[in-house]
This record gives C-alpha cells, structure tokens and sequence, in this order.
C-alpha cells in the first residue's frame, strides 16, 4: 500500500510508474521550481547546494551586476556554503542588500507612467528605467542568498529577471525591430525564459539524477 507521501497526482499509475515518469521530467523540464520541488519529493533537496545554485546563477549575469555592494554580499553567500564566512556575516550582508532593494523599489514607483496606487506600468522604452530594475532585481537576488534559510520555494528569478531588462530593447534594436509595448514584452519574456533554461541545465548538473527503481535488493 502507498503511503500518502507516495500516492500519485494521476490516478491508475503505480509508483514505480510515477517515479519513471519522475525521472523523465528531471530530464526535459525547464521550470526551476518543478524541478526543486522534484528534488524535495525524491529527499535530495540540499539547502546549502540550492544555495549555491543560486549563486551560480547570479553569476551568469555577473557582468550585468553593476553594484559592488551587492557583489560582495553573493560572495559572502558563496563563502557561507564553504564555511568561510559566519552567519554573523551573511546577516549583516542581507541587511545591506535589503536596504538597497527597498530603496530602489522606491525610485521605481516613481518611475510609473501613473502615480495612482493601484496602477503599476511602466514606460518600455526608457534605459533608466531598465537600469533601476536590473539594480533591483539584482539587490533581491542577493537577499535570497543570503537569508539564513532557503528552501525549494525560492528560486533565482532575479537572475532571470536582471538578463531580461539588461538585453530586451537591445536585442530588438538590434532586429531593427518597432520598439512597443507588445514586442518589448515579448523579448523579456523570451529573454527570461532563456535563461531559466539555462539554469534547469546548471541545476541538473549539480544535482543527482532522480532515480526510477532501488538498486539495493541486488537483483
């Protein structure tokens, strides 16, 4: 009999089946949560190794992150992971990045094409409004890494996130595309989930396989 940790999302399939199944989505998915959630559904979720997939993900965009602060505070978080740095430290590091997100979130409501509460949009075709929310996205990426506990529900969006801003209206400028709202949209999005592919790539690379059947009984 399963138990309920081990019943099946789709009903009529066996466990030996859904962990076949398992072992395919490691291999094809591109979605960095389903994969972490995989890795705590098979027990081989590791905090600090998430932790430094993280890092390694910020980086791949490290040319993109013009902060020093913010730099040493993921070198501070990839220190952590090797037992260099204290958690004395990481926390003094994540205060210092926190402070810096909420205040580039400031400017950034400042910088809305409306100042009504509810509204949040704004202009595409502004480089200092891309460079504030690369600032951002890069100080939220270096307060996940350095919280004391990170676990499979965090995952490097920012990273993402800061190479979509850093290369969408380039990338269409240099289509000779129309810069609008519509086609600047569509380049993040296809910007960002590019880079998550790359990182379900790292993440597979880091971490064992999920395995389909127990080896032990010497069969």
């Amino acid at each position: 009999m399963l138990t309920s940790g081990q019943l099946s999302p789709k009903r009529g399939l066996t466990l030996l089946q859904r962990q076949s199944e398992m072992s395919d989505d490691w291999k094809t998915l591109s979605n960095v949560y389903d994969l972490g959630q995989l890795l705590v559904q098979q027990g081989k979720f590791d905090q600090e190794t998430w932790r430094m997939f993280h890092c390694k993900c910020l980086r791949n965009v490290w040319h993109l992150i013009r902060d020093e602060t913010v730099k040493r505070a993921i070198e501070a978080a990839e220190g952590y992971c090797q037992g260099e740095v204290s958690v004395e430290e990481l926390d003094r590091q994540h205060e210092a990045v926190g402070t810096i997100s909420r205040k580039a979130w400031e400017v950034l409501l400042s910088l809305r094409t409306s100042q009504k509460s509810n509204e949040y949009v704004w202009p595409i075709s502004r480089q200092d409004v891309d460079d504030v929310w690369i600032g951002y996205s890069s100080a939220i990426g270096a307060s996940v890494v350095t919280q004391r506990e990170i676990d499979a529900l965090a995952t490097p969006e920012a990273a993402c996130s800061i190479y979509a801003w850093a290369t969408a209206r380039r990338d269409i400028i240099a289509k000779g595309g129309n810069l609008n709202r519509d086609s600047v949209e569509a380049q993040w999005k296809a910007n960002r989930d590019a880079e998550e592919q790359k990182q379900a790539d790292l993440l597979r690379s880091m971490f064992p396989r999920p395995s389909t059947t127990d080896n032990r009984s010497g069969a």
